[in-house]
């Protein structure tokens, strides 16, 4: 369980060419839906959803077997007995219960503008690559460079959560990355559980 230095716990989705981001540290913002993180603040922590494939064959009662999207090993982690087991197959990423969750983002500073506003080096850190003379989307290495890194991320933020409008205004999220659930967390610093 968390411990007091972590405030709100919330889940985040997230496609796995992010997802893979994570662990390298390559991924170290994240531009989402103001709408829906209004409320975010430093100190909150974000368990990462991502998209799973539940196996046909169980283990035993107390275990859920599945795997990653995007990756063939399978991972066993423990189950409650008394919530029933998600049927097999994919489970995309809105799905996932928190048990499966193997990263957790710690929130250090919340920025709220219009996606326009996105400066180059923050959309970089949040899944904006360059790409010879321009710009890319992480996930995506056979596009045609953009001209700018906001032309870039822009897209990335269309094609993750399909806005109503042209500019939204967006949560632009600092956090630092822990390969770990959000119930296993260690706070650094703390010296204890989280």
């Amino acid at each position: 369980m968390l411990n007091n230095f972590v405030g709100r716990k919330r889940a985040v989705a997230l496609p796995p060419h992010l997802v893979q981001a994570l662990p390298s540290g390559r991924l170290r913002r994240l531009v989402l839906p103001l709408a829906q993180h209004r409320a975010l603040a430093a100190g909150d922590a974000l368990w990462v959803r991502e998209g799973i494939c539940v196996s046909d064959h169980q283990p035993r009662a107390g275990e859920l077997a599945f795997s990653y999207a995007g990756e063939s090993r399978r991972t066993v982690v423990g189950w409650p007995r008394v919530i029933g087991r998600p049927g097999a197959g994919h489970r995309p990423p809105e799905a996932m219960p928190v048990q499966a969750s193997r990263f957790t983002l710690l929130v250090d500073k919340v920025e709220h503008l219009r996606l326009a506003q996105v400066g180059e080096l923050d959309a970089l850190a949040a899944g904006v690559t360059i790409e010879g003379e321009g710009f890319g989307a992480l996930g995506y290495p056979f596009m045609n460079p953009f001209g700018s890194s906001a032309e870039a991320m822009v897209f990335l933020f269309q094609d993750l959560h399909r806005p109503s409008e042209e500019n939204p205004e967006v949560a632009l999220v600092e956090f630092q990355a822990f390969s770990r659930n959000i119930a296993m967390l260690i706070v650094p610093g703390t010296g204890g559980a989280a």
